[in-house]
């Protein structure tokens, strides 16, 4: 009986401590933010913007949840009416116009820094870090909305300031698809990344 008790007991013991391993071994909201920031401070120490770019294109791939916004910021319904290759372009360019965003907005380092300061679930496989972005006496609020996918936290939408990144995306998305069409809304957002990669120079 004693060492069945001794069995169970050590059975028991790998299993609390498997369970924990594997728990703790799924990244936290917070840590895919925090590493987006940590490539945004690397992004303003680099001169120039290819540069820049290099280090955000496979962050956001990594990172952002760029299937959601996506499928989001083009309308749901009208998503529905795309056919496979469409939807690969427009993920795409949506990966492209992120990282070309960033890489002409965070053109020099005048020791800005990041601060988490709070972490909010706000339903099943959702949450929001809530963090501020410091440079010199000024200071932006920034929150990120992330869900869970496959293990994995991914950014889906930054509120800046109280403004939705993926609202003002949907809203201006919505009325040139109206205006003129899918084609028109490559074009536009093709123009846009090209005017960012001037805005470096």
């Amino acid at each position: 009986m004693k060492k069945i008790s001794l069995k169970f007991g050590a059975l028991l013991f790998l299993f609390n401590f498997w369970t924990s391993s594997s728990a703790s071994d799924i990244p936290r909201p917070e840590e895919t933010v925090s590493e987006f920031q940590h490539t945004l401070t690397k992004v303003l120490k680099e001169k120039h913007y290819e540069a820049k770019l290099s280090l955000l294109l496979p962050s956001v791939s990594k990172l952002f949840a760029v299937d959601t916004i996506a499928r989001i910021s083009f309308g749901t319904r009208s998503w529905k009416l795309l056919n496979d290759n469409e939807r690969k372009v427009f993920q795409t360019l949506t990966t492209n116009l992120i990282a070309s965003t960033y890489a002409a907005r965070f053109k020099e380092f005048k020791d800005q820094r990041f601060e988490i300061n709070e972490s909010i679930s706000l339903r099943k496989n959702r949450h929001a870090v809530k963090t501020q972005l410091f440079s010199g006496e000024a200071a932006v609020s920034l929150e990120y909305h992330l869900q869970n996918k496959d293990s994995a936290w991914q950014i889906y939408d930054i509120v800046a300031n109280g403004v939705s990144d993926l609202n003002l995306k949907r809203s201006a998305y919505g009325k040139t698809l109206a205006e003129i069409g899918f084609s028109g809304l490559v074009d536009d957002i093709k123009k846009e990344i090209k005017k960012n990669s001037e805005k470096s120079f």
